[in-house]
């Protein structure tokens, strides 16, 4: 499985690096064939953030992505916890994969229920009528309803397309097609 290691704002030691492969080798022993891990190691100069390192995890394989992302006041704290949430989506998706193929498949309340946790439930529903518009007119509206994301139908192309907010502060364009 290749491995690509980046930083911002961190040096790389040769000791936290073989940490990180090593902890990354046990993710293939999960049971899924991951075909590549992409590790993101920040660190955040704001002396008010108490955890101000960051580790984002992002690992895909079997057609399938899988995102794990933690903090902390080190790297090796911020890392163990983005590879429990990674090894947790690894998991349920896997188990997911045992159950299709046994053909037991389960609510999303049985797997709250087995996982103590309530099941999601649809609060709002909203319908909406794709009117066709330019990109930059999408974001004016997505900003003006100050909202995260915003469906819309392009005009040039006709397929439709949801743009949303990043969290670094850039924005995102899915595309159908």
């Amino acid at each position: 499985m290749q491995v690509i290691i980046k930083s911002k704002n961190v040096e790389l030691t040769d000791s936290l690096r073989e940490y990180v492969m090593k902890e990354i080798s046990k993710i293939e022993k999960l049971g899924v064939n991951l075909n590549g891990t992409e590790v993101m190691l920040k660190a955040e100069k704001n002396p008010k953030i108490k955890e101000s390192d960051i580790v984002e995890l992002t690992a895909n394989g079997n057609g399938m992505m899988f995102r794990g992302t933690g903090t902390g006041p080190d790297l090796y704290m911020a890392f163990e916890r983005a590879i429990q949430r990674l090894e947790k989506q690894i998991k349920k998706y896997h188990e997911k994969k045992i159950d299709k193929t046994q053909r037991r498949s389960k609510s999303l309340s049985e797997v709250a229920e087995e996982e103590g946790e309530e099941a999601p439930q649809i609060v709002k529903r909203k319908s909406v009528t794709l009117k066709p518009m330019t990109l930059e007119e999408a974001v004016l509206q997505m900003d003006m309803l100050d909202h995260n994301f915003f469906l819309f139908r392009d005009a040039d192309t006709e397929s439709i397309c949801v743009i949303y907010r990043r969290r670094d502060g850039n924005l995102g364009l899915i595309e159908t097609t």
